[in-house]
């Protein structure tokens, strides 16, 4: 389950297990295969959520998608902050989709995995009918 934090922007964020989040690191989190995979779970798993979503939603359509990820230090994205608006509803269904994320190679600092944030962006979504 998501929780939500107002602000200028909302912010998704799901459960928390790192005590404290590096944001210097000698290795930042990483996907195996970066470009490919990032474009493979973009275009097979968030896409079409916030497509399926936008066909009832039209507040649910977005142009881009700007969001960090909390890597544990397992590799297993644990927590979501979300940078772009958008309706609760989808927050919530991006949320459970990401914490579904379980390959990545954590931050290291020192030689250590360390929890880290990962930015996930999509700059550019165009939808077609």
């Amino acid at each position: 389950m998501c929780l939500v934090l107002l602000g200028v922007q909302k912010t998704a964020f799901c459960q928390s297990k790192c005590a404290v989040v590096y944001d210097q690191f000698d290795i930042m989190p990483v996907l195996p295969d970066f470009q490919e995979t990032m474009y493979r779970h973009a275009s097979t798993k968030i896409s079409p959520i916030i497509g399926s979503m936008a066909a009832k939603d039209p507040e649910c359509m977005l142009s881009g998608l700007y969001a960090k990820l909390l890597v544990n230090s397992q590799g297993k994205v644990i927590d979501v902050f979300f940078l772009t608006y958008m309706p609760f509803v989808l927050q919530e269904r991006l949320c459970e989709e990401f914490l579904k994320m379980e390959q990545f190679q954590p931050a290291t600092y020192n030689g250590r995995a360390v929890c880290a944030m990962f930015p996930y962006v999509i700059r550019c979504m165009s939808w077609q009918e």
